[in-house]
């Protein structure tokens, strides 16, 4: 049974954390960033790395980090135990008006989700 995993307001900043340090890493760059208790949305500009890959490496960082963080171990949580979908979703930008839009939406999810979640403290905010 998959249960889907709630971060708190220091394991999303590791998820910040690990996010901006892939940047540099992989080369890309964050135009727009959300990141809810319970999902993420990212709006990123790259040309020489796959976008697979910085997901990977991105959800792998950060899953290390709160796995450990947690104490998640297969013997305590079971082999379902994950911090990220195996999913995500993309999508390509073709314009400015639409990467325009793309970034409103994005930083619009703290309110959108604030019945949800109540106050949430946006990226900016978290201890990164």
């Amino acid at each position: 049974m998959n249960k889907t995993i709630i971060l708190d307001d220091e394991e999303r900043s590791i998820v910040a954390k690990c996010i901006f340090e892939k940047s540099t890493e992989l080369n890309f760059e964050i135009l727009a960033l959300s990141i809810l208790p319970d999902h993420t949305h990212i709006l990123i500009a790259y040309s020489d790395n796959d976008i697979s890959n910085i997901v990977r490496n991105i959800k792998g960082s950060s899953s290390r980090q709160i796995t450990k963080k947690r104490q998640i171990t297969l013997e305590k949580y079971g082999r379902n135990a994950h911090i990220w979908s195996k999913r995500y979703y993309r999508k390509a930008i073709y314009s400015y008006n639409q990467m325009n839009n793309t970034i409103k939406y994005i930083q619009n999810q703290y309110i959108k989700h604030s019945k949800t979640w109540g106050a949430i403290k946006e990226v900016d905010k978290l201890n990164i």
